[in-house]
């Protein structure tokens, strides 16, 4: 079994805090804070202290450097080619128009190895010694960066699924604006990058097959670990009707976050008659189904939404469907809202 020896672990996440495979980071390093494996983690940051984004904010308490996207991210708002900068902002496993994160499989070879040197100043200034064990998130040129310095320390990759969608993607002819000019590249370098890891870490049942398909790998290096929940913050605590209703009132009416297409948190706002939706006419509280996650096209939010909809159509049923979660200025297909 592999000892730390007094020498830190290195967990890598490529992207900017905003979906649920950070959420996952956040809580693997926050669990091994305590014990001879403390990661300190390279991460990508946009914005400043107090933004979701910001990845020092995020990851906190645990030790983290940051790869700040927020210059890339300004030369795109002013027309420029965001993964030109000397940081270049990171690339997408999803093709979506009008954002300044182009899908990988759009970036040339400069515009990798610019990631890949961008990778290697940051993990360089993450520690002056060679880690015992380096855990990274998604298959991204991160993988190069960190072969590149420390060729001999074992990778765990941990996979949370999009890549592996894309990958299924790119085989199936399913793209919707075709595989991209440079597919062929970046199939071989996420490939490459899947066979140097010691270990791969799918999500379901359902990835661990993907990965088996598409990398392809040997069955031995693939564990399916299914994403946990920290159970200090997410208790099955009942709490009264009122107390419930406090709460809804907190985030729906008094402290909004909610969000429309093109503007910010907060521009999604309730009112108190609007909470009488929660209960029904003798005052009890009625099944509320929540959603929590990016609104992205391949979580069929839409599908839920429609579904929800016509079971209330059809029987009758007082219900409440929540959605909660995407990301500011973000979404695919029809907006949620």
């Amino acid at each position: 079994m592999l000892s730390p020896e007094h020498r830190p672990a290195v967990m890598g996440f490529y992207f900017y805090p905003r979906g649920g495979s950070a959420e996952v980071a956040r809580y693997l390093a926050r669990a091994l804070d305590d014990g001879p494996w403390a990661p300190i983690v390279v991460a990508g940051s946009l914005g400043g202290p107090g933004e979701p984004s910001h990845a020092g904010q995020f990851f906190a308490p645990t030790r983290c450097v940051s790869v700040d996207y927020t210059p890339a991210h300004q030369r795109w708002a002013q027309g420029g080619d965001p993964m030109a900068e000397l940081v270049p902002l990171h690339g997408s496993f999803e093709d979506k128009p009008g954002v300044p994160d182009r899908v990988v499989l759009d970036l040339d070879d400069a515009a990798y190895e610019l990631q890949v040197a961008s990778w290697v100043r940051h993990f360089a200034a993450g520690t002056t010694t060679e880690p015992s064990l380096l855990h990274l998130h998604h298959l991204t040129p991160m993988h190069a960066a960190a072969g590149a310095l420390w060729p001999s320390v074992p990778i765990v990759t941990h996979l949370h699924g999009t890549e592996l969608k894309m990958l299924a993607q790119i085989r199936d002819g399913s793209l919707a604006n075709g595989p991209g000019r440079f597919a062929d590249a970046w199939v071989h370098r996420m490939r490459h990058w899947a066979a140097m890891s010691a270990r791969l870490v799918v999500v379901s049942a359902m990835d661990h097959q993907l990965a088996l398909e598409l990398l392809p790998v040997h069955e031995s290096r693939v564990v399916t670990i299914a994403n946990g929940v920290d159970t200090e913050v997410f208790s099955r605590v009942r709490h009264s009707p009122a107390e419930r209703m406090q709460r809804w009132r907190r985030w729906l009416v008094d402290d909004p976050k909610g969000w429309r297409p093109g503007e910010g948190e907060g521009s999604v706002r309730y009112s108190s008659d609007d909470l009488t939706a929660l209960t029904d006419d003798t005052g009890e509280p009625v099944p509320v189904v929540l959603f929590v996650g990016r609104f992205m096209r391949f979580k069929r939010l839409q599908l839920l939404i429609e579904a929800h909809c016509e079971m209330r159509r059809t029987t009758g049923d007082r219900s409440v469907l929540v959605v909660a979660g995407g990301y500011p200025g973000e979404w695919e297909g029809e907006h949620p809202y």
